[in-house]
């Protein structure tokens, strides 16, 4: 199955030339999933490219940082503010880089692209 994130293009563009590896999150879909369609949002609003998941780590807070701190892009106070108050911690690990031939419209998918994530079917 596949989902569709909606990230940042300075991070979607870290993820493509491999500086990015872990996509960091405060929640993930229930329903198992191995691919990531990536949308990125503004000012780009278009669909990029997909990742295959490698894998999808859920740890308690120190020991996610530590596992990801070298590959998440962010500085440990960003890290620290985006996962407060969260009881498990996500981080999904980027695997084979699927890059499009052609950008497509959210619309390929969606009327809208999703807040958080959205399961789609192909």
């Amino acid at each position: 199955m596949k989902v569709l994130l909606s990230i940042k293009p300075i991070y979607a563009n870290k993820i493509l030339n491999w500086e990015k590896i872990f996509e960091l999150r405060k929640s993930i879909p229930k329903n198992k999933f191995d691919t990531v369609i990536i949308y990125s949002s503004l000012p780009e609003k278009r669909i990029i490219w997909e990742f295959k998941v490698e894998e999808i780590i859920c740890e308690k807070l120190d020991q996610l940082w530590n596992d990801v701190k070298e590959w998440s892009c962010i500085n440990k106070k960003f890290f620290d503010e985006y996962y407060k108050w969260k009881e498990k911690w996500y981080a999904i690990k980027v695997g084979n880089v699927i890059k499009y031939d052609k950008t497509l419209s959210i619309t390929a998918y969606a009327k809208i692209p999703p807040q958080s994530f959205m399961y789609v079917n192909c």
